[in-house]
C-alpha cells in the first residue's frame, strides 16, 4: 500500500499542507506506531545452525527495519532474552539470546551444533524513508495513523494548518492508541508455538 493512501484521510483537516510533507508525516507516524506497540511481527523461515556459531542476522522484508525480536527458538524449544555474556563452550543446545550487537543481530548465549534449527520472531517499523507501507495499517489501524499525523502537522507553528488546540486532541488520540495496540498485541504473543501469521506489504 502506498503511503498516499492516507492523504484523503488527512488533508481535509490540514488545507494548504504540502503533499510531500504530508507523506513524510505518515512515514514517521507510521513508524513510531509499529515499533512502539509490536503491532508488525513476523516469524521468519528456519535459519539452520552453524558449528560453534552464535551470531545470526535477522531479516527485515522490504522497506522496513527490525525493531526487536520478539521470540526465539532452537529445534521448537523457546530461547530465553539474557543479559551480554560470554558463549557457552561449544556444542551445546542454546536456551538464550541477546541483541547487544544490534537489532539486526541475534547472538545465542551457547554455541551451537550444526544443523539446529534457530526460528526467529521479530518485530519490523517501516522505513521513514519509504513510501510504502504494509495493508494491515490501513484495514486496521487507520484512525491511529491518521490522528498521528493530523496532531504533528498542526503542531507546527506559523503554517495555514497549524492548531495547536486540535494538535494536542490528536496526538493524546495517537498515544492512546499506541498503548491499546501494544496490549493487544502483547496479548496476542505465544511463547512457545510457530503458527503466527505474517504481516505483508500490499503492493
Amino acid at each position: 500500500m502506498q503511503a498516499a493512501a492516507f492523504s484523503a484521510l488527512v488533508l481535509p483537516e490540514v488545507i494548504g499542507c504540502p503533499v510531500p510533507l504530508l507523506l513524510q508525516r505518515v512515514m514517521l507516524v507510521a513508524n513510531q506506531f509499529c515499533a512502539e506497540s509490536g503491532v508488525w511481527d513476523e516469524v521468519q523461515a528456519s535459519i539452520p545452525t552453524l558449528d560453534g556459531v552464535v551470531d545470526y542476522e535477522i531479516s527485515a522484508p522490504a522497506d522496513a527495519d527490525v525493531v526487536r525480536v520478539r521470540s526465539a527458538w532452537v529445534d521448537n524449544i523457546p530461547l530465553t532474552p539474557e543479559r551480554l555474556s560470554r558463549p557457552s563452550p561449544d556444542g551445546m543446545t542454546p536456551t538464550g539470546y541477546h541483541q547487544a550487537k544490534g537489532v539486526n543481530v541475534l547472538t545465542l548465549t551457547q554455541k551451537p551444533v550444526a544443523g539446529q534449527s534457530l526460528v526467529v520472531r521479530a518485530v519490523y517499523a517501516p522505513k521513514i524513508t519509504s513510501r510504502v507501507l504494509p495493508d494491515f495499517l490501513m484495514t486496521s489501524h487507520q484512525e491511529a495513523i491518521s490522528s498521528g499525523v493530523k496532531g504533528r502537522l498542526m503542531a507546527m507553528s506559523g503554517q495555514l494548518w497549524s492548531n495547536v488546540a486540535l494538535a494536542q486532541m490528536y496526538l493524546g488520540q495517537f498515544a492512546a492508541a499506541i498503548v491499546d495496540a501494544r496490549i493487544a498485541s502483547e496479548r496476542d504473543k505465544v511463547g512457545g508455538s510457530l503458527r503466527v501469521p505474517s504481516r505483508r506489504f500490499g503492493n
